[in-house]
């Protein structure tokens, strides 16, 4: 797969005027400082329509590759918060691994922080997503009942917590437009159905609530 942020900085220069986004940075695995100065350099080369997606991600074979053991929750919502800070223009002194800051700043500080959407499957993740971001990066695969059931979970965090309704609710859906349905299904199978059988090995079934699964029929 491409890598992020240099596409989207592509794309960029053929995207006046609309809104990019990350979908999704896998934070845990990054350095905070690296993703909060790209961050600020995609929002000044798109004059500011830009959103930071961010997730947690669940595959040990990218752990592993990035030095990332147990506690990544705890890794990744501290990294969002350094991100956060900096990108709001705040000085952050702070440790981990893989990073150290004592008084650091960004250079380029965006007017306005981007909003920050944070990708979850697992309800524990919605919840944290509800509290930690400006919105919620729903799963294209995630079944319209199950979708419904967490939404449900995410407004309900973020009123108990006393935060305002998220401003927007992003929802990203695999769409393949065709005189008829079984037209598109025809079409879109030879790539879809490859992603989520590779979902499946990679063990994505497996980070969803135990009220979904990813173990069904490509149809259904």
């Amino acid at each position: 797969m491409f890598q992020t942020v240099p596409l989207l900085a592509r794309v960029a220069a053929a995207a006046e005027g609309m809104t990019i986004g990350t979908g999704v940075l896998l934070l845990t695995l990054l350095n905070p400082v690296e993703c909060a100065e790209n961050a600020a350099t995609l929002d000044a080369i798109t004059d500011g329509r830009f959103v930071l997606g961010v997730g947690l991600g669940y595959r040990a074979m990218e752990n592993a590759a990035f030095g990332v053991g147990r506690g990544r929750a705890q890794l990744f919502e501290r990294k969002l918060d350094i991100v956060r800070r900096l990108l709001a223009g705040g000085t952050v002194t702070a440790a981990g691994d893989g990073f150290e800051l004592a008084d650091a700043r960004l250079a380029l500080v965006p007017d306005r922080p981007p909003p920050i959407w944070i990708a979850a499957h697992s309800d524990r993740a919605v919840k944290r997503a509800a509290l930690a971001g400006d919105a919620w990066f729903a799963s294209p695969h995630t079944r319209l009942d199950e979708l419904a059931r967490q939404m449900g979970l995410y407004h309900a965090e973020r009123a108990g917590s006393g935060l305002p309704p998220a401003a927007v609710t992003p929802i990203l859906k695999d769409v393949c437009v065709a005189p008829t349905d079984a037209e598109a299904l025809r079409l879109a199978r030879p790539y879809l159905q490859a992603k989520y059988e590779a979902y499946v090995d990679w063990g994505q079934s497996e980070a969803l609530p135990g009220t979904d699964t990813l173990r069904r029929e490509f149809s259904s």
